[in-house]
């Protein structure tokens, strides 16, 4: 008896009906369709979500006209009791400006008066100061703006003041490096914007950015 076997179902090929088989191959279509599936899931709980869900991978928008504009961003270093220095000024004028210092032991400091220049990292920054606050962060938001600003620093940012009138210019310092940009430059410096828009929501201090005529 030489009777043929299909091998790949490991039955005898003659004793397959046609529906038998149309049955057969829908059963092989959905196990292969199970195994991707889990093959994909697994991919998905192991890395970045794959690009066929519609959802690539996170990327860093940096405006490409500024990526060499500050070779001076790096090597200055806070006083050892600083953790993030953070300003917000008028481009067009040195009053209204204000000034955070955020200490390592989780007190935010806000003053507002009007600035000697644009350099942040000057420690006479203000002039003169109309008002002065400081309050001490509860554990979560000061773990935010820290963890706000690793971001920012991981992102690898090299911005510039964008040179507009009538507009508001922000600078950072944080862990040896300054960043700068303007407040209103929309996507151009979302991490930085987002952790400007942190200070001013917790600032002990009202921080009205307003529009100029």
């Amino acid at each position: 008896m030489n009777e043929q076997y299909d091998h790949a179902l490991l039955i005898p090929a003659k004793k397959k009906s046609g529906r038998s088989l149309v049955i057969t191959v829908i059963v092989v279509i959905t196990i292969r369709i199970l195994i991707m599936a889990g093959v994909l899931w697994l991919i998905w709980q192991l890395g970045d979500p794959p690009e066929i869900f519609g959802n690539p991978p996170l990327e860093i928008i940096v405006d490409p006209s500024t990526e060499d504009s500050h070779s001076d961003n790096v090597g200055f270093e806070l006083p050892a009791q600083e953790m993030i220095r953070f300003a917000i000024f008028p481009s067009g004028a040195r009053f209204e400006s204000y000034y955070f210092v955020l200490s390592k032991d989780g007190v935010l400091t806000c003053s507002m008066g009007v600035r000697t220049s644009d350099d942040i990292t000057q420690s006479d920054f203000l002039e003169s100061i109309e008002i002065s606050a400081d309050k001490r962060l509860n554990a979560d938001d000061y773990d935010t703006l820290i963890e706000m600003a690793y971001v920012l620093d991981a992102s690898g940012y090299k911005l510039k003041i964008i040179e507009a009138e009538d507009s508001w210019n922000i600078a950072l310092v944080f862990n040896g490096k300054i960043y700068e940009t303007d407040y209103w430059i929309e996507d151009k410096a979302i991490a930085l914007i987002d952790l400007a828009d942190k200070f001013i929501e917790l600032s002990p201090v009202g921080v009205n950015i307003h529009g100029w005529s």
